[in-house]
């Protein structure tokens, strides 16, 4: 039973590599497979999948006016800060090993997660 949750898992992670907002930190922070490689480049990938949705943000508010001009720029500040620490995050989980690379990987789950809700939280707060 086991290995068949750990192919599951590996095949989980396959169909995420190619859909970025798919990656579900939950499944990475539960994770019965340790490939630090793919972990890895998941969370890379979303990282930089969100990113570019930030850029779009900072694009449309450029075209903003007044106080909602204001409130983009306020939320995009919020955005990088995110952004910043799932990155910083994902640094330390590529540089960590053994038992400490168990504890990053929550950690950076996590931080994706935070970056990931904002930005869609942003999107859905001044449109796609």
């Amino acid at each position: 039973m086991k290995n068949f949750a750990a192919l599951a898992f590996s095949l989980t992670l396959i169909s995420i590599t190619t859909s970025a907002q798919a990656t579900d930190a939950e499944s990475i922070r539960q994770s019965a497979v340790d490939s630090k490689v793919e972990i890895q480049k998941n969370l890379e990938s979303g990282i930089e999948s969100l990113k570019v949705q930030v850029k779009e943000l900072k694009i449309k508010s450029s075209n903003a006016t007044g106080n909602l001009k204001k409130d983009m720029h306020t939320q995009i500040k919020s955005l990088e800060k995110d952004q910043h620490s799932a990155e910083k995050s994902l640094k330390k989980l590529k540089n960590s090993s053994g038992q400490a690379w168990e504890d990053m990987k929550t950690g950076a789950a996590d931080a994706y997660e935070r970056f990931k809700q904002s930005v869609q939280s942003a999107k859905a707060r001044f449109g796609n």
